[in-house]
């Protein structure tokens, strides 16, 4: 979990192996997301893969809010 600065960065810190990426809009947090939400938004999730010891940089896209 992280939360964005004012730039619109984080630093997050994981162990090896592929995480879903997920931005959520403002006042949701990740805490409240049940099992069948996530598995509703895998499929469109960015999927960032660390090996041991990787640092990794990536950009991501938040779709507007309707």
């Amino acid at each position: 979990f992280g939360t964005t600065d004012l730039n619109g960065r984080c630093s997050i810190i994981g162990g090896p192996g592929e995480y879903l990426v997920f931005i959520l809009p403002p006042g949701v947090q990740s805490s409240t997301l049940q099992k069948n939400e996530i598995e509703e938004r895998a499929a469109e999730a960015q999927r960032v893969s660390l090996k041991q010891g990787e640092s990794r940089t990536f950009d991501l896209l938040m779709r507007p809010i309707n």
